[in-house]
């Protein structure tokens, strides 16, 4: 088949020059394949007339291929060039764009409660109790009154439930900002997320929610926006097909 196909013929040697820069290729699969947005190292393993076959590994060490096609045929290796220019250029400048997703700005001040008055007397009611199961021989007199209204078997029952689901809303926060966003958290950024969650509980998780789910549109919106800017850059439509994925 390679005497029909003239880029496949230089199939080796394009990918040896392609793969030089590992970064590209991985933000070129990362554009292109939003719904694998845990990739971890990309490579192009094969050039043909119709584009670039792609060998990808994501964080779980699971290979896949998928593959960049364009309706039009490229029959010079100046085609060809180009189109792996054009594609690595837009989808660094995507990948870049997805790393500013509104919501998640600079500063400290995103990850705080918005102090609703329920919020105020849920973390007061339960500072409360903290305070009494550590400190029952307190003589502050408010403490006092709630330790014999409530009870430290209750009080007890309360700090367990609020140790354990605040330590389940801080794994579910790690679980979204790993496998849910579409961009990548950096490691400040967990780490002073994983803080305010474990800390203020339900009250920071209000704020991650929309922070994660908002990037999940933005990444769909700049994907859209890609297609439609390498279709009018190129004059043909590019696509990704996923393959059968394999364990490693």
């Amino acid at each position: 088949m390679s005497h029909q196909d003239p880029i496949a013929e230089r199939s080796a040697v394009l990918c040896e020059q392609f793969n030089k820069d590992p970064s590209l290729i991985l933000d070129l699969a990362i554009s292109f394949g939003g719904q694998n947005k845990s990739l971890v190292s990309a490579q192009i393993t094969e050039v043909s007339q119709s584009g670039f076959l792609l060998s990808t590994k994501d964080v779980n060490g699971r290979q896949f291929q998928t593959k960049v096609t364009s309706s039009r045929s490229l029959h010079s290796i100046a085609q060809v060039h180009d189109m792996f220019a054009t594609l690595t250029t837009k989808s660094s400048q995507s990948t870049r764009k997805i790393q500013k997703v509104p919501g998640q700005p600079p500063g400290w001040r995103v990850y705080w409660p918005n102090w609703t008055p329920f919020l105020v007397g849920l973390a007061a009611g339960t500072s409360s109790f903290f305070y009494i199961y550590f400190f029952p021989e307190t003589k502050i007199p408010i403490f006092q009154w709630t330790l014999h209204k409530v009870g430290m078997p209750i009080i007890r029952s309360c700090v367990h439930f609020a140790i354990g689901l605040h330590s389940f809303q801080t794994l579910t926060a790690w679980h979204l900002m790993r496998r849910v966003s579409a961009y990548r958290f950096t490691i400040p950024q967990r780490l002073a997320w994983t803080g305010c969650v474990q800390f203020f509980g339900i009250g920071s998780m209000l704020k991650l929610l929309p922070i994660v789910y908002n990037s999940a549109y933005a990444h769909a919106l700049n994907q859209q926006q890609l297609q439609e800017e390498l279709e009018e850059h190129m004059g043909a439509k590019i696509t990704l097909l996923d393959d059968e994925r394999t364990e490693e």
